[in-house]
């Protein structure tokens, strides 16, 4: 991997990096898949097993519940223990969740605590891969990836319905032990977050781990210098005082309302119920559930990947924004349909309506992927201080259940469907508000600078000591002709020098000494 760290190809290590992360993902995505087969399976009896109607309600229940567990001690875990081990212990989890399934044998009545372990490690995996691959990708290409990590979760649900059908019920689970296996054996030979060493103060560590990431020495000592600037991040983190911290506070509320909002506007429901809602139809063309099931998470995975091709094109608040404005419309398309049906006296052709409410939902799906599915945990990640990144993503990822739970219960206990799909459609347009008036642009700025934006925003500047500091060593570097940002040793850490040509050439040659920490 080193060799591929070099020009021209400087970007190889940080992407295949990411992408061992996100086969957490891909294994998230089959869970969530296998809990809406079943659903599918319920309907057309693929299996030579089924749940009870009182049952269905507790599939998806039971994920959301070891989710919404994972998400206080995984908070802390990720800021305290590191992003790295925490993400390997999530792939131990998969593989015991998929070893109870197959202990199960097939009685649904014993795959509950299966399904409780499989939310354990899917909630932790919604907290820890975006953060651990937003820390590891440069700004040219952090939003392609954190996008990424979302297109394999679809990539996941795409390829159990794929499989599901055509399978039979213990091949299904060996081979979706096969993503936790591989992402095991991968992921293990990747290096920690540099952003988490430096907050430990780690410097040694934080270097080796840039320079497995970057591809010269001048990079890895300028994102160093970054990282040490940010000494208000490697304080304590203590709940009280997050009121006196603006940019923490505000990443946190919008992490939590883009977290809710997001995941109210419907895509827990449409997943694991769309298969159970579709009115029948005497047409024998008319798409079946197993069918449909796959063809939305196939709209989703192809919405995520365009997603990822122009999020650093566009910027986050502008895909972010036409993702609510079209799930709004369409949602509220479907809202229409559903009413049409629901008023239609001949319930076997659904007036003609059934094709109509297929493509609605399709078009949803991928509107969807293009920015409500991957950008609210993205920019909850860019927004927080490093300190504070695992306790930011957890409150997100915790609300986003309760808004699916709420998602699920509003098409449980509202008397129509379409009634529903109107609170979808309101939730989708609150998020076009948000990205309109409060969401930040991230685009191309590194996490140091998206905190120095907040701080001017909030109105919370960095002290003034600390801001000289930043912009005299950006003026050193500005007028450096060539080579590297040398560094010295203050106090048992490295620390940018005011000035090399200041300083005699004995001074900078110590600087850059072999024994130096800043040496990589």
């Amino acid at each position: 991997m080193a060799s591929l760290c070099k020009p021209p190809f400087p970007l190889v290590p940080q992407i295949f990096y990411s992408l061992f992360a996100s086969l957490s993902f891909y294994s998230c995505g089959l869970c969530a898949g296998w809990a809406s087969q079943t659903l599918v399976n319920t309907v057309t009896r693929t299996w030579s097993w089924g749940v009870w109607a009182q049952e269905v309600p507790w599939i998806p229940a039971t994920l959301e519940l070891g989710a919404l567990i994972a998400c206080v001690p995984v908070g802390y875990a990720v800021d305290k223990y590191g992003r790295k081990y925490v993400n390997l212990t999530v792939g131990f989890l998969y593989l015991l969740s998929w070893l109870i399934v197959l202990a199960a044998d097939m009685h649904p009545e014993k795959l509950y605590s299966a399904r409780v372990v499989a939310g354990l490690a899917m909630g932790a995996t919604a907290i820890v891969v975006p953060v651990y691959v937003a820390e590891v990708s440069e700004a040219r290409v952090r939003g392609v990836l954190l996008a990424l990590t979302r297109a394999s979760g679809a990539a996941g649900l795409l390829s159990m319905h794929a499989l599901g059908p055509a399978v039979g019920y213990r091949t299904l689970v060996a081979l979706s032990v096969l993503p936790a296996v591989l992402f095991l054996c991968t992921f293990s030979w990747s290096p920690e977050s540099p952003h988490l060493l430096a907050v430990k103060e780690r410097w040694n560590k934080a270097t080796e781990s840039l320079t497995s990431l970057r591809a010269s020495a001048r990079a890895v000592k300028l994102e160093l210098a970054e990282l040490m600037r940010k000494d208000e991040e490697r304080a304590k983190v203590i709940w009280r005082q997050l009121p006196g911290r603006p940019v923490a506070r505000n990443a946190l509320l919008l992490a939590l309302a883009l977290g809710l909002l997001s995941a109210l506007s419907g895509h827990h429901a449409v997943v694991f119920y769309s298969a159970l809602r579709l009115p029948n139809s005497s047409d024998p063309a008319f798409i079946g559930p197993d069918t449909f099931a796959l063809s939305v998470a196939a709209a989703s995975l192809a919405g995520c990947l365009v997603c990822a091709g122009l999020v650093d094109v566009l910027g986050r608040r502008l895909m972010l924004a036409a993702s609510a404005v079209s799930c709004t419309l369409s949602m509220a398309g479907v809202g229409y349909v559903f009413l049409g049906v629901a008023r239609c006296q001949d319930a076997a052709d659904t007036c003609g309506l059934g094709w109509w409410l297929v493509v609605g939902l399709l078009s949803w799906a991928f509107c969807h992927g293009l920015g409500l599915l991957a950008l609210p945990a993205a920019l909850a990640v860019e927004m927080a201080p490093t300190n504070v990144r695992g306790l930011v993503a957890s409150v997100g990822v915790a609300f986003a259940i309760v808004g699916s739970v709420l998602a699920t219960v509003a098409l449980e206990m509202l008397s129509a469907a379409h009634e529903a799909c109107w609170v979808y459609a309101a939730s989708s347009a609150l998020v076009l508000v948000l990205a309109l008036t409060v969401v930040p642009e991230t685009r191309g700025r590194s996490l140091g600078e998206v905190q120095r934006q907040l701080s001017l925003r909030y109105g919370a500047g960095p002290p003034p000591a600390l801001a000289a500091a930043a912009n005299h060593v950006q003026n050193h570097h500005q007028h450096q002709p060539a080579g590297e940002v040398p560094l010295v040793r203050h106090n048992g850490r490295p620390v940018p020098t005011p000035s090399v040509s200041a300083r005699p050439p004995a001074a900078a040659a110590a600087a850059a000494a072999p024994g130096s920490d800043a040496e990589p």
